[in-house]
């Protein structure tokens, strides 16, 4: 039997999602008894599916009141404009959107759209595959882990990507950039210098959300460079990017960017599309531009809502009809707040009003954001290299499960991990780093075990993860499904016809499923029947 969130916000939240919760909670908090200073979740899901909006956003309100003050930061796929996995996104994504605004710190922003036109242009990908896309999105997320994971020059822990990137709580969604995405053809023939690669990650066409960054001002930007790449050339990099006119900074924040200097050069997966580069650079952008992202959304909520349409798959998993409502009202306050940060401090004697913004925004900003200005802002990160600071990844729903899939195959490649979780002898752990134990730890039997949960109600991803290259990495513990909270028996039937009646009695009548589950039928037993008479035979 399929048990899932049927892309039903309500139902991964508030009905099937409850089954779980505990479960997930009680695996979480065994990883976490592993660690010995925990750092944070990273937490992985679209904000469309019904188990990336509703379970996530249940999730999230049991990690805050379990972990406190732990920092939870999403790795969030976002609706794209025109293409869509189903009609009811727009009131998954704010619903999910209003209910984890408090509990998130931060969200990195990526859609499916603009991927798979990135995809398209500089891979030659005709037709883009989920595999194609994760696995970029994988890279991503190599590029922000990194400090965690190998030592560098210049090294981001995740504080450091909320002080630096979020300069009020509720504007917590930067906008996720990589560059260069270049197919091994190109790449025989050229490598992009660091100046190149900086100015691709301003370009409105490498954007991963489709939104254009020159329609807005940047609160602040983090630039993740790996590979072969000095200070210099980056600050020289910079210095240009200031001088460029369509690249705009809020008055009231200072003009730095936060940068973080890796020495491990990206790694690809072997025969994939993505070329070996000798350099890289991930942008981490808090730009008031994404408010267009917002808006769109908005939109289509509204014309759906205006009608009432799918109200009632929501209203009967027990949500309250207000909640709508709520969630709407608190997704136009969020579009004003980053219309509000993006007013100048000063526009003039008749523009009090747009001058009266908000002052708890102004004092968190530049309390957050160093004084300095028009200069790189460059700190070293004694604590990651001197501390042992865990991480652990949540994975939910088919998207969050997929992608966390491609992560760990790039990680267990960058840190030389074989598929059973063995390290050659030869090889020292993450390069002699020891936050390679901030992903990993390490059992008496010398295996590698990811700091890894993948959950999903409907058990078909999770059972990619369960059968795929590197399953031995993971404790069949850390692999969730429903399946395993419904000890079903299901009636024995031995004809198609039995067969065909009860697959059209599960489908269409809900109501009577809890009765049909209880109810088994021998091999011997009279046939099952459809009308209330029992001795009437199926039609």
């Amino acid at each position: 039997m399929k048990e899932d969130a049927a892309n039903n916000y309500a139902r991964g939240h508030y009905t099937v999602g409850k089954d779980i919760i505990y479960l997930v909670l009680d695996r979480i908090r065994k990883l976490a008894d592993q660690c010995t200073g925990l750092q944070g979740f990273l937490i992985f899901h679209s904000f469309g599916g019904g188990t990336g909006s509703g379970f996530t956003s249940l999730l999230m309100e049991q990690l805050s009141v379990g972990y406190g003050k732990k920092a939870k930061l999403e790795f969030a796929v976002y609706p794209a404009p025109q293409i869509s996995t189903a009609v009811v996104e727009p009131y998954n994504t704010i619903l999910t959107t209003h209910t984890t605004l408090e509990h998130s710190d931060c969200a990195f922003m990526v859609d499916n759209e603009a991927i798979y036109d990135i995809c398209r242009r500089n891979l030659d990908i005709e037709r883009p595959t989920y595999t194609n896309l994760n696995r970029l999105i994988g890279q991503i997320v190599s590029s922000i882990t990194a400090s965690l994971r190998f030592d560098g020059a210049l090294n981001v822990d995740l504080t450091e990507f909320q002080t630096n990137l979020v300069p009020y709580p509720r504007i917590h969604f930067p906008l996720a950039t990589y560059a260069p995405v270049i197919s091994a053809e190109k790449a025989y023939h050229e490598q992009l210098s660091v100046s190149e690669i900086t100015n691709a990650c301003f370009e409105p066409a490498n954007q991963m959300v489709k939104c254009d960054p020159r329609h807005g001002k940047y609160m602040a930007c983090c630039m993740l460079y790996r590979g072969d790449v000095v200070p210099k050339d980056v600050n020289a990099a910079i210095a240009t990017i200031k001088t460029k006119k369509t690249i705009q900074f809020v008055d009231w924040c200072p003009t730095g960017f936060k940068v973080g200097i890796n020495y491990q050069p990206p790694t690809v997966v072997p025969g994939g599309d993505l070329a070996k580069v000798q350099r890289a650079v991930c942008m981490l952008s808090n730009t008031t531009a994404i408010a267009e992202a917002w808006a769109r959304l908005d939109h289509k909520f509204d014309l759906m809502y205006a009608k009432r349409a799918f109200v009632h798959w929501y209203v009967g998993e027990g949500m309250e009809e207000g909640e709508f409502s709520e969630a709407r009202e608190d997704l136009a306050a969020l579009e004003k707040d980053y219309e509000e940060v993006g007013v100048d401090s000063v526009e003039g004697e008749g523009e009090e009003n747009k001058r009266n913004i908000s002052t708890q925004i102004k004092e968190t900003c530049l309390h957050n954001f160093s004084q300095t200005k028009n200069h790189i802002l460059m700190i070293i990160n004694v604590s990651i290299l001197c501390l042992q600071r865990e991480c652990i990844s949540i994975h939910v729903g088919q998207a969050g499960c997929q992608i966390g899939n491609a992560c760990w195959e790039l990680y267990c490649l960058e840190h030389g991990i074989q598929p059973d979780g063995q390290m050659p002898s030869d090889k020292t752990i993450g390069g002699g780093d020891d936050s390679f134990n901030t992903f990993f730890s390490e059992t008496g039997a010398g295996k590698h075990v990811p700091r890894a949960v993948f959950v999903d109600l409907e058990p078909t991803v999770v059972d990619e993860v369960r059968t795929g290259t590197y399953r031995q990495l993971f404790h069949p513990e850390q692999l969730i499904t429903l399946r395993k909270m419904l000890p079903i028996t299901m009636p024995v039937v031995t004809t198609l016809q039995e067969k065909n009646w009860l697959i059209l009695f599960l489908t269409e009548s809900e109501s009577w499923l809890t009765s049909v589950l209880d109810f088994k039928v021998s091999s011997s037993s009279t046939p099952l029947v459809a009308a209330p008479d029992p001795d009437s035979p199926p039609s």
